[in-house]
């Protein structure tokens, strides 16, 4: 998808409950989402953001004929970009595709080469136009608009733990890798079937 995911409603038309506390998010034991600081703008202009209990597969986050990107789809679009010209400084090889999936706009300005603040005209070589909405923190603060952009994986890294992807300007010029509390809040990208 061109754009992060903003569903209210799971493939077979349960509701994704939202949560504006801080306390029931971090406590909640079932899919959840909320807008960054629990506000309407940020949820048209970024999409939603999702706890894992929401992206796990059982819960079929993903609309009919699409699924939530992996760990390994990040890979295979990172990979692809290194080898055919995604990198900032035209290089083939390291991860230095930030740039190149980040929006034009919107991110905080930066004085540092390759990182999406700076010459945001340079940004969304590829068009997947990732604006930095930020995230929302296991314990259901918020975070990181201007400065960062979190997806969830499909992938589970451990029990309480899933993989992540991001790009941040303090995390350099290249798609991040992590793993993250499961109710943390994260954007969500589907991939066509």
């Amino acid at each position: 998808m061109a754009e992060n995911l903003r569903t209210t409603k799971y493939r077979n038309g349960g509701i994704i409950s939202e949560i504006t506390s801080n306390t029931s998010w971090e406590i909640i034991t079932t899919g959840a989402r909320s807008d960054y600081n629990n506000r309407d703008v940020y949820g048209t202009n970024f999409g939603h953001l999702y706890n894992w209990l929401a992206v796990s597969n059982i819960n079929n986050l993903a609309p009919a004929g699409w699924h939530v990107a992996t760990d390994e789809d990040w890979t295979t679009l990172e990979n692809f970009l290194i080898v055919n010209g995604g990198n900032w400084d035209g290089s083939l090889t390291g991860d230095k595709i930030a740039k190149s999936i980040a929006s034009n706009n919107l991110w905080n300005s930066s004085a540092t080469e390759g990182i999406m603040g700076n010459e945001p005209t340079l940004n969304n070589l590829t068009g997947f136009c990732a604006y930095p909405g930020g995230f929302r923190l296991f314990s259901g603060t918020f975070n990181g608009v201007g400065m960062n952009c979190q997806w969830w994986t499909a992938t589970e890294a451990s029990s309480t733990h899933a993989w992540n992807r991001y790009l941040g300007i303090d995390a350099g010029s290249g798609l991040g890798r992590g793993s993250y509390d499961k109710n943390g809040g994260f954007y969500v990208r589907c991939v066509k079937d």
